[in-house]
This record gives structure tokens, C-alpha cells and sequence, in this order.
């Protein structure tokens, strides 16, 4: 989902992950979402993965620097 879609006036200040669940749900109420406010590491993968999700969707800026930070 687009994020220009996905945000808007009406949610500034919600967590992001929170705003695109109830644009998500709002398009389509018989989706059940399941948030993480967390970044998706080497270290959390396991426990998110085992929940045995259909689709996982990873909502990290595309830009190099967050999407890909030194540790």
C-alpha cells in the first residue's frame, strides 16, 4: 500500500503501523492486521516468523541509511 494513501492530516501524530492498519481495515474490514512496532532484525526475526503470518509486509523507508543501519 502507498503510503500517500496510507497517511493523511486526519492521523498526524499516530504511529505509522497504527495509521496503516486503519486504512487497511477501513478498504477492506476482513483483513485481520497484526502490527510490531519494532524493526524486523536478525534478532526478532524467529519470533515474528513463527506466528506463521500469510504475508508479512516490512514498511521501513526506502531510503539506504534507515532501511540498512551499521550495528
Amino acid at each position: 500500500m502507498q503510503r500517500q494513501i496510507a497517511h493523511s492530516l486526519d492521523t498526524l501524530g499516530m504511529p505509522k503501523v497504527d495509521s496503516a492498519k486503519g486504512a487497511i481495515e477501513r478498504l477492506n474490514p476482513d483483513v485481520n492486521v497484526v502490527t510490531y512496532r519494532e524493526r524486523l532484525t536478525s534478532e526478532n526475526i524467529d519470533r515474528i516468523l513463527d506466528d506463521g503470518w500469510d504475508i508479512i509486509v516490512d514498511g521501513a523507508p526506502t531510503n539506504f541509511p534507515t532501511r540498512y543501519p551499521r550495528e
